[in-house]
Parts: C-alpha cells; sequence; structure tokens
C-alpha cells in the first residue's frame, strides 16, 4: 500500500510539474463584445454586426469563436474579430451571443451579451440633423456653404446621406463623417432650401431642412481696389506694394498690349503662410505668381474669389488679359492669411483647416506613443463623450482630471511640449477622422501595417473609448485597456 502510495504522490507531482511548464502560470487572454451592446434591439430583417476586443499580455490569442444560443456560429483567428450573423438567422425574441478567445496556452475566456430580435417591418426610422449651417444662416455668393449632418439609427446602420438644395438632388455620400459642401457661385441670390435625408439598411429614413440665404458679398473696407495702379498706404507699410517701375496703359485697362500691367511684391512676410485672394467681377484674366501661371480667372458681374496660397518670402504677382474690357477697379485683392493642410506650423503639421480659412488644426509631427492604454488603470466615466469637431480639448481635460496622473492616452498629450507649445490634447473622434484623411501630407503614419489603431478622446462606455484605424478608415469601440497609438493635436 506504502508503495502504490509513493508511486501516486511522485506521478502526481510529475503532471503538476508538466502542467506548470505547458502554462501553469499563463494569465487567459480578455474578451469583450463591444458591438452590440447588451439587450440591443434588431430587426430580424437585419444583419447583426459583432465586434471583440480580445487581447493576451503574456502570449497572443489565437482565436475567437462566435456563438449563437451556445451554438457554435462561425471562428476568426486574426484581429480585428468582426462578425456577422445574416439577417433572418435568429427568430423573434431573446437571444444570448457568446464570445470565447483563446490563446495560445490554451486558456479560454468569454464574454456574453442578450439581444432582442424584433418582427420585420419594425424598422426604427434613423435620426437626422443638419447641425451646419444653423437655420436662416446667411452667405455671399463668394462663399462655400459647408453642411454637416449627423445621423443614427439604434437598430441598424446608416447607408447613405442625400443631400437636397431646393428638392433637387445635389450630392450624397454612404462614409463618416456626412459632410457636403455648396461651393461658391452654385446658388444665386435670394432664398434656399437644404434638405439632408438619411437612409438606413432596412429602408428607413429620416430627414432634416434648414433655410438659408444666399447675398452678394459686402466690399469691406479691407478690400484694395488697384484703381489708378495705386495701393492705399497702410498697405505699402505692411505687406504688399506696387512696382510702378511698371507702365499702365491710359485708360487704366488690362490689355494684352501691356501684359504686365502691374507688379505687386511681397515685402517682408509677417507671418509664416499668406496668401491672397482675388475678387473678380466682370471680364476674363489670368494671374501670374513669380511668372508661373496660377490662376485663370472669369466672371460675369457677379464677384467670384480665387485663393493662391503663397510661402514666406517675396513674390511677383502680374495679371495680363486679352480684352479691354476688364477693368482694374473691376478687380479686388484681400491681404490674407492663408493655411494649407501639410503646411508646418507652430510645432507641428496643419492637419485640417475649417471653412473660415483662419483656424483648424495642427498635429504633432511624429506619434508621441505606439502602444499605451486609454484608461490609467481602471474603467471609469470620465464623461468625455463629445465627437464632434472641437471636443478633443475639452475631452481631454476632462479625462485628466477624473484619471489624475499616470501614463496614458490622454495624459501623454496633455504634457507634451513642441517647439515652447503646451495646449496639446487627444483628438476627438471626428478630429481623429481628419487625421486620418490628410495622413499622406501630415507625414509620419505607417500605413503599410495591416491594422494602425490610434485613440481618440472620445469616451463611448464605461470600459470602451473610440479609435481609428488609419489602414482602413474604420471607426472602432476599443476597450480602455487595448494599448493602441497616440497622436497629439492643438488648434489654432
Amino acid at each position: 500500500m506504502a508503495a502504490v502510495f509513493a508511486l501516486s504522490a511522485v506521478f502526481t507531482a510529475c503532471k503538476k510539474k508538466e502542467e506548470s511548464s505547458n502554462g501553469g502560470d499563463n494569465q487567459p487572454p480578455t474578451c469583450t463584445i463591444t458591438n452590440p451592446k447588451d439587450n440591443t434591439e434588431i430587426g430580424m430583417d437585419k444583419n447583426i454586426s459583432v465586434t471583440v476586443d480580445a487581447e493576451d499580455d503574456d502570449g497572443k490569442v489565437v482565436e475567437v469563436q462566435l456563438f449563437l444560443d451556445d451554438v457554435g456560429h462561425s471562428v476568426k483567428t486574426e484581429f480585428p474579430y468582426h462578425f456577422t450573423i445574416e439577417a433572418g438567422t435568429l427568430q423573434v425574441g431573446s437571444h444570448t451571443l457568446k464570445a470565447v478567445a483563446k490563446d495560445d496556452q490554451n486558456a479560454k475566456t468569454e464574454a456574453t451579451v442578450a439581444i432582442i430580435i424584433t418582427q420585420s417591418g419594425e424598422n426604427k426610422a434613423p435620426t437626422c440633423t443638419i447641425t451646419n449651417p444653423q437655420n436662416n444662416a446667411e452667405y455671399s455668393t463668394d462663399e462655400n456653404v459647408p453642411i454637416t449632418v449627423v445621423a443614427e439609427d439604434t437598430d441598424g446602420y446608416i447607408v447613405e446621406i442625400q443631400l437636397y438644395v431646393d428638392n433637387v438632388g445635389h450630392s450624397s455620400t454612404t462614409s463618416f463623417p456626412y459632410n457636403f459642401t455648396i461651393n461658391s457661385g452654385e446658388l444665386s441670390v435670394g432664398t434656399h432650401t437644404l434638405r439632408a435625408v438619411a437612409k438606413d439598411n432596412a429602408g428607413g429614413n429620416g430627414e432634416s431642412t434648414v433655410t438659408i440665404t444666399i447675398k452678394q458679398p459686402t466690399e469691406s473696407p479691407d478690400f484694395v481696389s488697384f484703381s489708378n495702379g495705386n495701393i492705399p498706404s497702410t498697405w505699402q507699410t505692411t505687406a504688399w506694394y506696387v512696382d510702378n517701375s511698371v507702365g499702365y496703359d491710359d485708360n487704366y485697362s488690362l490689355k494684352a498690349s501691356v501684359a504686365n500691367v502691374a507688379v505687386i511684391t511681397s515685402k517682408t512676410a509677417t507671418s509664416a503662410i499668406s496668401g491672397i485672394e482675388f475678387y473678380v467681377r466682370s471680364g476674363s484674366v489670368t494671374f501670374f505668381i513669380d511668372g508661373e501661371k496660377m490662376l485663370e480667372c472669369s466672371s460675369d458681374n457677379n464677384w467670384k474669389k480665387y485663393s493662391v496660397f503663397l510661402t514666406e518670402g517675396l513674390h511677383t504677382l502680374k495679371w495680363e488679359s486679352s480684352s479691354n474690357s476688364v477693368n482694374i477697379d473691376a478687380i479686388r485683392f484681400k491681404k490674407m492669411n492663408y493655411f494649407v493642410v501639410g503646411m508646418p506650423y507652430q510645432g507641428g503639421i496643419i492637419a485640417y483647416v475649417d471653412d473660415s480659412g483662419e483656424h483648424g488644426l495642427i498635429a504633432a509631427p511624429y506619434d508621441q506613443s505606439e502602444g499605451i492604454q486609454w484608461y490609467n488603470g481602471s474603467n471609469i466615466n470620465t464623461g468625455a463623450i463629445g465627437t464632434a469637431m472641437g471636443a478633443g480639448k475639452n475631452n481631454t481635460e476632462k479625462i485628466v482630471q477624473a484619471q489624475g496622473a499616470g501614463n496614458y492616452a490622454a495624459k501623454i498629450c496633455d504634457d507634451l511640449t513642441i517647439d515652447g507649445y503646451s495646449d496639446w490634447f487627444l483628438p476627438s473622434k471626428d478630429e481623429l477622422y481628419e487625421l486620418y484623411k490628410n495622413r499622406d501630407k501630415i507625414g509620419g503614419f505607417d500605413v503599410s501595417l495591416d491594422y494602425l489603431y490610434y485613440w481618440s478622446s472620445s469616451e463611448d462606455s464605461n470600459d470602451t473609448a473610440w479609435c481609428q484605424d488609419f489602414s482602413d478608415g474604420n471607426q472602432y469601440h476599443g476597450t480602455k485597456r487595448s494599448t493602441f497609438r497616440v497622436r497629439a493635436v492643438r488648434a489654432f
């Protein structure tokens, strides 16, 4: 009996040792179903999109398996773990989705959510709101009209946003963010109706309407008329002056016989970025910058605006026309700061310019981290729920206030100083999308990687926040403990 007992003891010890060598100290993977949320209602005629977040700190996740009511549905072996359940697969009523993540040591972790399938035909129409422009907003004929639409669908997803101008189709988009532009000169003077229609995957529609008024542009004092080849003295002492060594014809008209009607040279630039706007009201004119043809402008008694970017330094402007019908009085110039995406400015690279042309976002010239968590060790609601343009700075302040000192995404942005600028922040969901759209001009993004995830400052829930894949443009809910890249921004 003693011998048998001893043998049993040795066998047990060896078995425990073998388990330890094969991962007895292995930490199981994490697993979270980030979409759909628990108790989401979904029509039975809709496809169900399932997103699972799974990670393994001491190894790797080898597969994630999805179960429907404890019956295996499908398996994914590579990130991202996205599944689609075809419409009609589940009957009306409550069902359970279970995801099981398995690591390379065969340890498993699971996550479960409940969904409620409703009858077909019970589709909830999407919501749709034109957030910009405001109702009764006014624009001049020489201004672009930027349009922003916010649309959501609680029991499916948005497939298209259509824009109508005076009940005539103008344009459409299928990708977020839902932005449109009506170019200057497209709309006549008067009142116009803008209508946005959001369509969901089940054919449901939601719409929003605003009215805008188009007016003739007001000739403000900072427009300068070059009558008689002169510029006001205030301009001559700041940035521009006329080179009077170039001749003018007797009628001060632009004629082919006098190619260089006037030459305007930039003096010492007052900022790193500048430019000029051309306002043309009649006839056709060709403009040259430093001898290179830049613009061919024409108009028919309505003001039209043309813009040219100029780098810092000295530049020469000339104009010419092949007809006698263009008077110098009909061409006006406006001195301005002119910002362009991709230009170095105030510690970084301009990543976005708003419709005023004077404000926007500057991206840091490099990543602040190649992998850092959103949270500071525990999941809490920070209140940083803003997703729109302009929300990132306020989000970052809320995150840092709620999570305190530490090493996490928002904090490293808040602590950043580049070239003396210290007002950096973690971009919001929409701000981060602008960085994605302009990633080639900003630079520093390794788009050759299969997955290139960056954190936004927009919180989605207690344990998730929005992130942006810079390889394919998709935005996802990421668990806050995930380690993604960070690129800080600042406003100007």
